[in-house]
């Protein structure tokens, strides 16, 4: 029994009056004693449901629950283990609520004890093993605190290092021993004798071709058994999206073989799909207008993982005037290795006919193709792609064919495309460490030809750092580049850099930051550059704050750079956590007077800006 595991023997005995009367509910929760751990941070780790002022006003109490308030016993007394507070005592114990026999508050009373300290780490293990090596792998040094389950988590890290040399059957242990307020932390290693895979059976293939499996496995007969080889193949597996379930086992380990069999056994997904939807929107052509779509796939060909695609799109006038508007109809294929190599690649290929309208009494009809590939080499990605499209316009005179195309920004766009990023975030959604990079180039016409011919570079690196337990520093840089291959050729807006928003630069509306016509219309520019920095941090349950500070400014040229031109906002704002990221309400403040047209404003996103 571990620690914890002592300690919830002991404490569990001041619930025991909750079994006799487990109708008792809850109006208050309440802790006493704890000096060096905030109420709000032990709320946090509570199972029994913290009662709030709209419970007690329409008396929805929840229930004093034995084993809910037992849990909470653990998760308190756990917080306070990984502070190094090994000798904490945590006892619940009801009282009374303004008199009421069936509701009591809930103190949970903290004994704290004091703080533990590591003193040393001994190691015992034998000559063929570094242990310099091994100290690296637990988070753990003379000085820091003590906690048992870094101890723990050090101790399996220990046994992975081994098991990725291939001693499968290493033992390892990890103890300890207070001495005043000191910690002696003592490891003992065991390597024991190399092991190599064995045999390797498959189980579980209906429409897959064995060979598929064994290209995405790290693990193969004759090489020495790795823990980190056995998670990999299984991620890879995962990755094709073919499985719903994959189990990778060892045959038998029990005698402590030289070679172990290994066992895949996959559950595989249906090969077809098929989806339809319905959207209703507007544009600035059409008032009202309904869009429906429709799919059908294969995403595993005659077994050998490939997948293909037929997609169809109908878009219609409602309402105010009753009109098909435009369609599309897309065929991709997939393969996800390519040349023998694992390169995922995707080929898409589109055709628009083109309807006549009552607005526009002409045929816009556009096809063309697109390819993409991705290369996975952790932790960077490198993705490369390609576009070629033709826009014909079928109904009048071809001069008149090019005037439409620019009344209307029809612009025929074939480029070539190269982004690599480098990611090690702990969490893609919310993260708290790490750093993200990325830089994407476009190489757009030349001989590829179309109505635009320029290169562009945009580049964004991202740092987070924890400053205080959950108080995340969360910083942004971000530069890009446009420049013309050809010096006369136009550049589409929507092709240029602009800033402002929920993403780039608080407080000012979207995309209004940036060279402007006459107008007030938005050009764009070829030079951007955007710092950013902000403060994230909980406030309850699933509640974050932020406060920031962002800066920037859209350049036409590189002569027109003006440090005094830079825009400055800062603010506040408020993030709620769901499965798909944060949803974010944030208000910026102007802090620059160069927009006496715009005075800050509010902001509501999907997702963390960087």
């Amino acid at each position: 029994m571990g620690v914890l595991g002592r300690k919830i023997a002991f404490v569990s005995l001041f619930i025991l009056f909750l079994t006799a009367n487990s109708q008792q509910r809850i109006a208050k929760i309440e802790f006493e004693g704890n000096k060096h751990v905030s109420s709000w941070r032990l709320r946090k780790v509570l199972v029994t449901p913290v009662p709030t002022w709209t419970m007690r006003l329409f008396k929805r109490l929840p229930l004093a629950d034995p084993k809910s308030i037992k849990k909470d016993l653990e998760n308190i007394t756990a917080v306070y283990l990984d502070r190094g507070y090994l000798d904490v005592l945590v006892k619940a114990k009801p009282i009374k609520y303004k008199e009421k026999e069936d509701v009591v508050t809930l103190v949970y009373r903290v004994d704290e004890g004091k703080k533990y300290f590591v003193e040393r780490i001994n190691w015992s293990c034998t000559d063929s093993i570094d242990t310099v090596k091994l100290a690296k792998l637990i988070d753990l040094s003379p000085g820091d605190v003590f906690s048992p389950f870094k101890l723990e988590s050090g101790r399996l890290n220990v046994y992975r290092y081994l098991a990725d040399l291939g001693y499968l059957y290493a033992e390892v242990e990890a103890g300890y021993r207070k001495v005043d307020s000191l910690v002696r932390i003592v490891f003992k290693v065991k390597p024991g004798k190399v092991v190599y895979f064995g045999r390797i059976t498959y189980k579980g293939l209906i429409n897959t071709k064995k060979f598929l499996l064994k290209r995405e496995l790290s693990i193969k007969s004759g090489k020495k058994y790795s823990y980190s080889a056995i998670q990999k193949s299984r991620q890879e597996l995962f990755r094709t999206g073919l499985f719903k379930v994959i189990s990778i086992e060892l045959s038998d380990t029990l005698s402590h073989p030289d070679t172990v069999d290994v066992v895949i056994r996959v559950i595989e997904r249906k090969r077809g799909f098929y989806g339809a939807s319905i959207d209703f929107g507007g544009n600035k052509n059409y008032d009202f207008t309904m869009q429906i779509s429709a799919n059908w796939g294969h995403r595993n060909v005659f077994g050998n993982g490939q997948s293909i695609m037929m997609k169809g799109l109908l878009q219609a006038e409602v309402i105010t005037n009753w009109q098909f508007i435009s369609n599309r109809y897309e065929a991709s294929i997939y393969e996800p290795w390519t040349l023998g190599r694992k390169i995922p690649t995707n080929l898409v290929l589109y055709f628009e006919p083109g309807l006549k309208t009552q607005n526009f009494p002409w045929r816009v009809q556009r096809f063309g193709a697109e390819l993409s590939a991705i290369i996975h080499d952790e932790p960077r990605t490198h993705k490369i792609g390609a576009t070629y499209e033709r826009v014909d316009i079928y109904g009048v005179p071809e001069d008149i064919a090019m005037e439409i195309k620019m009344q209307q920004g029809i612009y025929i766009t074939r480029k070539i495309t190269y982004t690599i990023q480098a990611d090690v975030r702990d969490n893609p959604l919310n993260p708290s460490e790490g750093a993200f990079a990325r830089v994407n180039t476009e190489l757009v016409g030349g001989l590829l030809g179309g109505d635009e011919h320029f290169a562009k570079i945009d580049a964004t690196f991202a740092r987070y750092i924890r400053l205080y337990h959950d108080f995340i520093l969360a910083s942004r840089i971000r530069t890009g580049v446009i420049g013309r291959t050809l010096p006369a050729a136009e550049i589409a807006p929507t092709n240029k850099f602009a800033a402002g928003g929920a993403n780039t630069i608080r407080g000012f509306k979207e995309l209004s930051v940036g060279p402007k016509a006459a107008d007030g219309t938005m050009l764009g520019g070829n030079v951007i550059f955007l710092l950013s920095s902000e403060i994230r941090f909980p406030l309850i349950w699933k509640f974050y704050g932020t406060v920031f500070l962002d800066m920037g400014q859209v350049w036409d040229e590189w002569k027109d750079i003006n440090p005094n031109d830079i825009r400055v906002s800062s603010g506040f704002g408020i993030a709620f956590m769901t499965p798909f990221g944060p949803i974010r309400l944030e208000r910026g403040f102007i802090l620059t007077k160069l927009d006496p047209d715009q005075k800050g404003r509010w902001h509501i996103a999907l997702l963390y800006p960087y």
